[in-house]
């Protein structure tokens, strides 16, 4: 008798092919007339065959030829040229497919985004007309003294206007614009704010809080001859309604205007004299201490707050202090929280701090104003987080700017780590407003504009007085101050 032959036992390793896959971003940046690489990394289970990469849904101007991957390929690069007839802006969505070449294998669709920038230094053209410059209508004359970016890109403006009954009176004044520059309607009336505390009243300092809601330090005094100040800040709604009125009581130095910021959600204020915050419940704390802010800038990251401060006892130099979210003093950083910065001229009468940016680390630049009663110094320093002098920056640390009578506006760091210096340049009777950008090690970045130096044109530009920083696609958006006919420029360009 013969037995019967086993039957074969399944294969258990055999299973249904598919395909899975990943891209190594889901957005990028792009300057117009170069190329975008998107990395692709395949997984195949089973038969699974050749496979075919392609980007499609990509805006005029872009194209990305497909890639065919044979079995045991598991990257690829897709290129996608944007050419010179694509448009500024974005983020433009676009999908990878992966699929194979067996019908039975089911295709992975992967979506990404990109932004098209121009040039360093070029105006956006997806910003205003077309042209990188908007024109908007405030239907008033304005002065404004503060400007800020909220979490949508939308610009902030805040400051003040005659008052309809007497040129001698002002009224404070909080303006929109959509990020493209158009007055934002959907603000108070038709893009405006326009309110009355006193006899003068005016917006010092406006903040975004970062969830559609912003705050306005303001100034009132009740008649034109009142050395009386009163300070108080508004939580304004998305809509521009004032939620809360928080009174400054004692924060009536009437000398500047105040500076703010926020830290975390706190509202941290700087005076000459003072210095204090607005907590997230809008309760107002003077911090009680040895600092005394001076007129300078004020900055926050990651919990402490960076601010330019004097002090009798350091004579005509400028400081800088770092305090922690209670106000007192950081150890860490410099000598039991201060740097001292000593001016480089002989017989020095004064050092002010005029702008401040802080990096990631904590560290930053400052610009600063000497002046010894013959002659006027502009530098910008670079310090550490630790609160030292990087000495590899520039020379020492500090970089001078030319002419006696340099006027430096704004300091930026941009996505790479490189500083963007905002102002006036040269002499008083001959300087010109720029942008120039530097390394890291305080040279001028040749890439950018001419030979590093951006010269603003007043006749096709704003000088941008006014300016703030898009960090997520690396462009400044600025715009003019003051305007007797009510009509507000603004001006965008890539960094």
């Amino acid at each position: 008798m013969t037995a019967d032959a086993e039957s074969p036992a399944p294969d258990d390793a055999a299973v249904a092919p598919s395909l899975t896959a990943t891209l190594d971003v889901d957005w990028l940046r792009v300057v117009r007339g170069e190329a975008a690489v998107v990395s692709v990394r395949l997984e195949r289970v089973g038969d699974v065959g050749p496979v075919v990469v392609a980007a499609e849904g990509l805006p005029a101007g872009m194209a990305a030829t497909p890639l065919s991957l044979p079995e045991g390929v598991a990257e690829a690069n897709v290129v996608i040229e944007v050419t010179d007839a694509a448009a500024h802006g974005g983020p433009f969505d676009f999908e990878v497919r992966v699929r194979s070449t067996a019908e039975s294998v089911e295709a992975v669709r992967l979506r990404a985004s990109l932004v098209v920038a121009g040039g360093p230094g070029e105006l956006d053209e997806s910003f205003g007309d077309g042209s990188g410059v908007s024109v908007a209508d405030v239907g008033f004359p304005f002065q404004f003294l503060d400007l800020d970016r909220d979490a949508d890109g939308r610009i902030l403006l805040g400051g003040q206007t005659p008052t309809y009954e007497s040129s001698s009176g002002t009224e404070l004044l909080v303006s929109r614009l959509t990020p493209e520059g158009a007055l934002d309607v959907t603000l108070g009336d038709g893009g405006s704010v326009v309110r009355r505390e006193g006899r003068l009243t005016r917006v010092e300092s406006i903040v975004s809080a970062g969830d559609g809601s912003f705050r306005v330090v303001g100034r009132r005094q009740m008649t034109r001859y009142d050395d009386e100040v009163e300070r108080f800040v508004y939580r304004m709604r998305d809509d521009g309604g004032v939620a809360i009125v928080t009174e400054l009581l004692g924060f009536d130095d009437e000398s500047t205007h105040a500076r703010a910021v926020m830290n975390g959600g706190d509202l941290v204020i700087g005076l000459p004299s003072d210095l204090g915050r607005v907590d997230e419940s809008d309760n107002f704390e003077v911090w009680e201490g040895p600092v005394t802010v001076t007129q300078g800038p004020i900055a926050a990251h990651d919990g402490y707050v960076t601010l330019s401060m004097g002090s009798w006892t350091a004579g005509p130099a400028a400081q800088l202090a770092r305090v922690d979210a209670d106000g007192r003093f950081d150890p860490s950083f410099g000598t039991n929280g201060l740097l001292v910065l000593a001016s480089p001229l002989e017989n020095r009468e004064r050092s002010l701090a005029e702008a401040l940016v802080l990096d990631p680390s904590g560290g930053g630049y400052v610009a600063l104003s000497h002046q010894n009663g013959t002659r006027e110094l502009v530098e910008v320093v670079r310090f550490t987080g630790a609160g030292e002098l990087d000495r590899t920056f520039a020379s020492e640390g500090r970089l001078a700017f030319p002419g006696d009578r340099s006027l430096i506006l704004n300091l930026f760091v941009d996505n790479q780590a490189r500083l963007i210096v905002h102002g006036y340049m040269g002499e008083r009777s001959a300087r010109e407003p720029e942008i120039r950008r530097y390394r890291p090690n305080g040279t001028l970045d040749s890439t950018f504009a001419d030979r590093g130096v951006l010269r603003l044109d007043p006749a096709t530009m704003p000088p941008m007085p006014l300016a703030a920083h898009d960090a997520e696609l690396d462009r400044l958006v600025g715009c003019d101050a003051t305007d007797v006919y009510g009509i507000v420029r603004c001006v965008r360009l890539w960094l």
